[in-house]
């Protein structure tokens, strides 16, 4: 069975001890993708790093584990004494805005950050249990490609115009994966002229929606908690 996958983060530079046991339990009871390790060479400064990581700008640092957290199934928050740094709270409002959901044992001091985490769990209980919110992302597209269709004068399209360009790149998408798995003589596609395609059809997608009023990232999010529930019931039935 594939182990639920985790993101640690937090204040790292208090009660280490505490850290090294919630650090222990995650790595031995999910995936957890970061971080790697906790035997930090400046744990006194507010930006901890690894040894791996002295030379290395914050900026890398951080997309690191921004993208850990996108990868992840929920992420855990230690925050001792419900005290949240800087970098922590930027992560916390990241997972949030992407729709992972964020734990932790004790409540937090920060108001605004109490409603972006679920606080109180307990670390030995199935924290993972509960469906995230992938639409939250979904949604950031669709309002960018929004502005991008008023910007470009295409807000006017009808629904039927999306619909046939959205069929017409699926042909496209069609084509460059014939190509590419040697299914004609003609010359390969690459990968980026097939990824080309793919977000073609994937900004068509959430252009549509927007013509039809249609909240694309609620639409997601109910649709996996149906997709989610569904696996669940059959998933019990087998066992």
């Amino acid at each position: 069975m594939n182990l639920p996958v985790v993101t640690l983060i937090g204040t790292f530079r208090k009660e280490q001890e505490k850290l090294l046991e919630v650090y222990q339990y995650l790595s031995s009871h999910y995936y957890l993708l970061s971080p790697k390790d906790i035997n930090f060479t400046n744990p006194d400064v507010d930006f901890v790093r690894l040894p791996d990581e002295t030379d290395e700008e914050v900026s890398t640092i951080e997309e690191r584990v921004l993208k850990s957290i996108r990868e992840s199934d929920f992420v855990w928050l230690f925050a001792p004494d419900g005290y949240v740094g800087l970098s922590a709270a930027f992560e916390v409002g990241f997972a949030h805005s992407i729709g992972v959901p964020v734990y932790t044992d004790l409540p937090l001091k920060d108001e605004m950050l109490e409603t972006m985490v679920l606080s109180g769990v307990d670390i030995t209980q199935n924290v993972s249990s509960k469906i995230y919110q992938p639409g939250r992302a979904v949604a950031g597209l669709q309002a960018y490609y929004k502005r991008a269709s008023r910007r470009r004068g295409w807000d006017d399209e009808s629904a039927k115009d999306t619909l046939l360009l959205i069929t017409e790149e699926m042909g496209e998408v069609a084509r460059a994966v014939r190509k590419h798995e040697h299914m004609s003589r003609d010359h390969e596609y690459d990968d980026r002229e097939i990824s080309d395609e793919l977000a073609d059809v994937q900004l068509y997608l959430v252009h549509l929606a927007s013509i039809l009023s249609i909240n694309l990232g609620d639409a997601v999010t109910q649709k996996e908690i149906k997709n989610e529930q569904r696996f669940q019931k059959r998933k019990k039935s087998s066992d």
